[in-house]
C-alpha cells in the first residue's frame, strides 16, 4: 500500500479499492483536515483519443447527476476534478456508514421485506445514471453503504462508456458479481441489474456466490432451502438470467414488477420521474390461486352428500395456516382408542333418549289406530320424514339441547387433545433424530433436517434451531479443519447465528483457524510466492477475527515486496473475442 503518495499536494493515498488496467479507485485523505475521500484516476496513455472525448462527456453527465443527487443523496458529491494531459482524476465524498460486505461478513442477513425495500431504492438510484446511457459496471457489496436505514452507491462506476472495449483484467472479488456478457466486453445496462440481483442473493441467503450451482440452461440455483415467496424468487431469477434477452432490460421494468407484487413495500422515498421506458412493458405474470378458485373448491366440498365428523374436523383444519403433523397408522389407532374411552357418557345418553323416543312413537301410533278404524294398518305408521321431524323437535327440548352440547364439548376436547398429543410425539421424534445425526457425526443430515419445512413449520422451530443448528455447523467445520481446509471451515462456522448457544465457541474456532491461514500466507510471502495466492489465502479471514488486521498488514508487506498489484488475467483465454 503506497500510503506516502501525495496527489496534487493535497490528498494522501490510504488504500487501493479498485484496480483495472487503465483505471483505479483509491481511499485517500485530505492532509489538511484528515477528511477521507474517494479518488478515481484514469490513465489516458492507455486510451484512444476518441474514447478520451467520450469519457470527458461522461464526466459532464456525472456532474449533472451529482447536482441532482444533492437533494436525495443517491450518489456522492463531487469535490474536485483534475483533467490533465496524462490523467483524469476525480475526488468525491465518502459516505459514512457500514458497507454491505461488512454486513455480509457479520452474517446480518436481510429479510425479504428489507431486501425488497433496499432493492427498490437502489434501482431508483441506478436508473438515474442508466437514463444518461451510463453503466456503473462495479455494483458489489463493497460499493454499497448503509447509514440510518438509507442505502447509498459509493461511486458513479467505471469511467469507460457503454461501448467500452473488453475489460481484460478483473479482480477475484469482482468475479463474484460481474455479468457474463460484461466479462466478454459486451457491457449493457442489464449488466448492472444482474450484479444487483447477485448482491441481493448474497444479503438474503448468505451463500457464497462462487459455490452456487447452475442447471443445464445456465440458471443459477440459489433459492433452494430458503423461506421466500414465489414472487420474490421469480423477480431475482429474472434479474440474474444468463441470457440478456431473458433478463430485465432496465431498472424501471424491475420496479414495475415490484410495485405489482409488493405494492405495500415500495420505498416511501421514491423518486418522481416519468416511466417512458416501461410504457410498453407487461409485468411478469406469476400464477397464484385466485379467490374465485378457492371459493369454487370450498363450494364443491360443501355440496358433498355426506360428511362424517372426522372429515368435518379435517376440513376446518385445512383452512388454518398451521402445517398438519404427519403420523403413522399405529399412533393414530392408539389415539382413537383413547378417544373412545372418553365417550361412554355420550353413548349412554343417546341410548336412553332413543328408547324414550321409540316408546313415544309407538304410543302415538296406537292412539291413531284406535281413533280411526277406517285407516288401514299400512298407513298407521308415521312416514320417515315425519319421524325425522319429530327427532328434530326432541333435540330442541332443554334435555336434548343439553345432551347435544355435552357431545359437542366432548368431541372438541377429544380432537384438541389428539392434536396436542400428536404434536408432542412429533417434536420428541424430531429431537431424537437430530441428536442421533449429531452423535453419529452426520452433520449434513442434521443441518438439512433442521432447515427443512418439517422443523421450520413447528412453533418451536426457533428454539430447536438455536439449540442444535450451531452444533451441527460447528461439527461440520471441525471436520474440514482436521483435513486442513481452514478456509472452508471458516466459511462454515461463520454461518452460525448470534442467537446460537455455540456462537462464542465458533468465534474462538474462527480465530484459531484464521491464525493458521495467516501463518500459511506468511510462509508464502517469505518464499516470494505470487501475490494472488497470498491474497486468496487471507481472503477467508472475516472482519470479526482479531487476525484480520494482521492479515491486511501482511498483505501490504507482501505487496511492497513484490511492488505489484495482482490481478487475474482473462485474456488470452476462452472468454476473449476471437
Amino acid at each position: 500500500m503506497k500510503d506516502k503518495i501525495i496527489i496534487h499536494s493535497k490528498y494522501q493515498m490510504i488504500q487501493t479499492l479498485e484496480n483495472f488496467n487503465e483505471e483505479k479507485i483509491y481511499l485517500v485523505k485530505n492532509i489538511v483536515n484528515n477528511q477521507k475521500y474517494l479518488l478515481q484516476s484514469l490513465d489516458l496513455s492507455l486510451i484512444t483519443p476518441e474514447e478520451i472525448n467520450q469519457i470527458r462527456e461522461k464526466i459532464e453527465l456525472i456532474k449533472n447527476i451529482a447536482k441532482q443527487s444533492e437533494n436525495n443523496q443517491r450518489f456522492p458529491s463531487l469535490v474536485d476534478v483534475f483533467d490533465e494531459k496524462k490523467a483524469i482524476v476525480i475526488i468525491y465524498e465518502k459516505f459514512e456508514g457500514n458497507n454491505l460486505q461488512n454486513i455480509l461478513n457479520s452474517r446480518q442477513l436481510w429479510t425479504e421485506l428489507e431486501a425488497v425495500n433496499y432493492l427498490y431504492y437502489l434501482l431508483e438510484s441506478l436508473d438515474l445514471i442508466h437514463r444518461e446511457n451510463l453503466v456503473h459496471q462495479i455494483i458489489k457489496p463493497q460499493n454499497l453503504t448503509i447509514n440510518n436505514q438509507q442505502i447509498f452507491i459509493n461511486s458513479y462506476g467505471k469511467l469507460s462508456n457503454l461501448k467500452s472495449s473488453l475489460m481484460e483484467t478483473v479482480t477475484l472479488e469482482d468475479k463474484l458479481y460481474i455479468a457474463p456478457e460484461q466479462i466478454r466486453g459486451k457491457i449493457k445496462i442489464s449488466s448492472d441489474i444482474y450484479a444487483l440481483g447477485m448482491v441481493i442473493i448474497s444479503l438474503v441467503t448468505g451463500k457464497n456466490i462462487l459455490s452456487l450451482e447452475e442447471d443445464d440452461t445456465g440458471k443459477i440455483i440459489w433459492s433452494e432451502g430458503e423461506t421466500l415467496t414465489a414472487n420474490f424468487i421469480q423477480i431475482i431469477d429474472k434479474m440474474i438470467a444468463y441470457q440478456t434477452q431473458n433478463r430485465y432490460s432496465n431498472c424501471q421494468e424491475v420496479m414495475a414488477d415490484i410495485a405489482k407484487f409488493f405494492p405495500q413495500r415500495v420505498s416511501e422515498k421514491s423518486l418522481d420521474y416519468s416511466t417512458e421506458n416501461i410504457a410498453h412493458y407487461t409485468p411478469t405474470e406469476i400464477i397464484i390461486p385466485t379467490e374465485e378458485e378457492e371459493f369454487s373448491q370450498e363450494e364443491n366440498y360443501s355440496n358433498s352428500s355426506y360428511l362424517n365428523p372426522t372429515e368435518y374436523v379435517n376440513s376446518n383444519n385445512s383452512n388454518q395456516k398451521e402445517k398438519e403433523i404427519i403420523v403413522n397408522d399405529t399412533e393414530l389407532i392408539n389415539a382413537e382408542d383413547d378417544i373412545k374411552s372418553l365417550l361412554p357418557l355420550a353413548e349412554e345418553y343417546l341410548s336412553e333418549e332413543s328408547k324414550s323416543f321409540s316408546a313415544r312413537i309407538d304410543s302415538q301410533n296406537q292412539r291413531e289406530i284406535s281413533n280411526d278404524n277406517t285407516v288401514s294398518n299400512s298407513s298407521s305408521l308415521l312416514p320417515y320424514s315425519e319421524h325425522k321431524f319429530n327427532l328434530i323437535r326432541q333435540i330442541k327440548t332443554p334435555r336434548g339441547i343439553l345432551i347435544s352440547f355435552i357431545i359437542c364439548i366432548l368431541i372438541i376436547f377429544s380432537f384438541s387433545w389428539l392434536k396436542s398429543y400428536l404434536y408432542q410425539k412429533k417434536v420428541e421424534s424430531l429431537i431424537t433424530e437430530i441428536q442421533s445425526y449429531y452423535e453419529q457425526e452426520n452433520f449434513d443430515e442434521c443441518i438439512a433436517l433442521i432447515n427443512s419445512n418439517t422443523v421450520q413449520s413447528l412453533p418451536i422451530a426457533n428454539s430447536l434451531t438455536d439449540e442444535f443448528l450451531g452444533k451441527c455447523w460447528l461439527g461440520l467445520a471441525e471436520i474440514q479443519a482436521v483435513d486442513g481446509n481452514f478456509a472452508e471451515a471458516i466459511n462454515i462456522a461463520i454461518q452460525i447465528n448470534r442467537d446460537s448457544s455455540d456462537y462464542e465457541r465458533a468465534r474462538q474456532f474462527i480465530d484459531d483457524w484464521s491464525e493458521q491461514l495467516f501463518l500459511e500466507a506468511k510462509i508464502l510471502c517469505q518464499t516470494n510466492s505470487e501475490l494472488s495466492l497470498i491474497e486468496e489465502k487471507l481472503m477467508p479471514i472475516p472482519e470479526s477475527s482479531k487476525w484480520k488486521k494482521d492479515a491486511l498488514n501482511l498483505l501490504d508487506q507482501c505487496e511492497n515486496n513484490t511492488n505489484d498489484n495482482q490481478v487475474i488475467p482473462l485474456c488470452p483465454g476462452p472468454l476473449c473475442p476471437e
